[in-house]
């Protein structure tokens, strides 16, 4: 699921619809593709019979998509209004980011405590990922850095935090796509990649405290970022 996640990212994942797939299941990856790719705006009304007709699937497919993509706090459905694409203010998006601090805080905790080897190899890996994209696309740099957040959460083996910040990240990291990361300079993304560095190295070295003060302060500089790009 995380490598497909963040495959929809890039406007090239194939996403077409055959009758031998789980047609709901398709369905999402698609829509979640057009949300994070910018083709759904936030705001926009989401119409099940449209889509039904659009992709040639039961209008019962869509609706267990639509499900699914309301848990994630990609869709948002108000009752008797219908549902629509998840718009964050930008009080919305600093709250996002004070909640996020403090989960990503504690999943670095639950990582450090286990202390387990393979989980900071498989960051480091991501890490070298997210330095080999600093000259790529920006879209790619994003990817890579989203790889490396699912797999932190990955590497706690809490499904309830992985599920909580997956709810509230999802929606900001589509917000991100569109209106930040396309404006970051080649140092803002040198910087991004040595603030998750120096959070494991410090896991690395058992300093858990100085690691989870590392992700407060860069939730912290990412919603500084925001701000002062998404205006």
């Amino acid at each position: 699921m995380e490598t497909r996640l963040v495959q929809l990212f890039d406007p090239a994942t194939d996403t077409s619809i055959s009758r031998a797939d789980q047609l709901w299941s398709r369905v999402a990856d698609r829509i979640r593709q057009e949300i994070f790719t910018g083709k759904w705006k936030p705001g926009s009304r989401i119409v099940e019979t449209r889509i039904a007709a659009e992709v040639g699937v039961a209008q019962s497919s869509v609706r267990e998509a639509l499900h699914q993509l309301g848990t994630e706090g990609l869709i948002t459905r108000v009752p008797n209004v219908g549902a629509h694409v998840t718009q964050l203010t930008q009080a919305q998006v600093g709250q996002v980011y004070g909640l996020r601090a403090q989960l990503e805080s504690y999943a670095v905790l639950l990582v450090g405590q286990k202390g387990d080897r393979r989980d900071f190899d498989l960051l480091d890996e991501r890490l070298a990922a997210c330095r080999r994209a600093v000259d790529d696309t920006p879209m790619e740099f994003m990817m890579r850095d989203l790889e490396f957040h699912l797999d932190l959460w990955r590497c706690t083996g809490n499904e309830f935090l992985i599920s909580s910040l997956t709810r509230i990240v999802l929606p900001l990291f589509a917000l991100e796509t569109r209106d930040v990361v396309p404006l970051l300079s080649r140092n803002a993304r040198v910087r991004n990649s040595q603030a998750h560095k120096e959070v494991v190295d410090h896991l690395r070295a058992r300093r858990i405290a100085a690691a989870r003060r590392g992700m407060v302060r860069m939730m912290e500089k990412f919603w500084e970022q925001t701000c002062g790009l998404s205006k």
